[in-house]
């Protein structure tokens, strides 16, 4: 091989692998990889807003304010998150609100206290509906259930909750 072959072939070389590593492009196409769709932390995104309808359609569908949420008769920070989930998209009708604690001072002082933080939330009174005890709507009885479930485990098709038969 003379000098001349190997400095044609080096040249060849080195504009094959330039090419390659810098492409075809002419300088107008952004690089894929920049802001790669890392938007800023304080931004909303879709999948955040799916997630807060959500917690608010099971606020909204559990309804009831337990004394866990109230810290001497008053909305502690755990209330106020249910509160406001329960508050949160578009009306949907009346809020229905159940207070789940003891009668008496309890009582009223708590649901003055959901009254006061509902209107600084800018909700009129007549929004919204304040009951006394848990929410009658959300729960159901264990025992069709429990005797599915003790069927099932023996080996029979008794007919489980909602009239349907358990598999064997």
């Amino acid at each position: 091989m003379n000098f001349t072959t190997f400095r044609t072939t080096v040249s060849l070389s080195v504009l094959t692998v330039a090419a390659i590593m810098g492409g075809c492009t002419n300088g107008n196409h952004p690089s894929p990889f920049v802001n790669d769709s890392f938007r800023p932390d304080d931004e909303a995104r879709n999948v955040d807003n799916i997630f807060a309808q959500q917690r608010a359609n099971g606020a909204r569908e559990d309804g009831t304010l337990y004394s866990q949420h109230f810290t001497n008769g008053k909305l502690n920070s755990l209330g106020y998150q249910k509160l406001s989930a329960m508050a949160y998209g578009p009306e949907t009708g009346k809020l229905a609100i159940f207070l789940d604690v003891p009668k008496g001072d309890a009582y009223e002082t708590a649901h003055d206290s959901v009254a006061k933080a509902l209107a600084r939330g800018g909700i009129a009174e007549d929004a919204y509906t304040i009951t006394a005890g848990a929410n009658p709507g959300v729960s159901a009885p264990a025992e069709p259930g429990l005797a599915a479930l003790a069927a099932q485990h023996a080996g029979s098709a008794a007919p489980a909750a909602g009239g349907m038969t358990a598999a064997k």
